[in-house]
């Protein structure tokens, strides 16, 4: 299973689009529980998507519980919300997801992002994450 967070944003869009080009991937997406119903949630649900309603904010035991069957976690959030993805490698580390794929590469950001990244710092989440190249490696 893919769990890709940002589903319906352009950079989300594309990945999920090459997900289900292939018959390989079963595809999962996190949404804001407000925009469930929403049109462009509607449209990657036509997709063969499972869309799931939760606040990314939210208890980080319940998104780990979401996470379970997840093998690669692909965050396509938007630079204004790198925040969330403190909570979702935290949760992926309880899951036991086996990859996570940060929102890093999903396009160019306004002048000063990084200075926000850097405020953020998701990457000191990932220190103690097991990979075959050691620990906090970004696979």
């Amino acid at each position: 299973m893919v769990c890709v967070i940002g589903a319906t944003g352009t950079a989300g869009g594309n990945v999920v689009e090459g997900l289900l080009s292939s018959t390989d991937f079963a595809v999962i997406s996190f949404t804001r529980e407000a925009s469930i119903d929403s049109p462009p949630n509607r449209q990657v649900k036509g997709e063969n998507v499972q869309i799931v309603g939760y606040d990314l904010d939210g208890h980080q035991e319940k998104l780990a519980e979401l996470l379970k069957e997840t093998d690669v976690l692909i965050s396509c959030i938007a630079w204004e919300h790198l925040h969330l993805q403190i909570p979702c490698i935290k949760a992926a580390k309880l899951a036991n997801v086996k990859r996570f794929f940060p929102s890093e590469w999903v396009g160019p950001a306004p002048k000063g992002v990084i200075d926000i990244k850097d405020k953020v710092g998701w990457e000191t989440s990932l220190e103690d994450v097991p990979t075959r190249q050691g620990k906090g490696t970004i696979n």
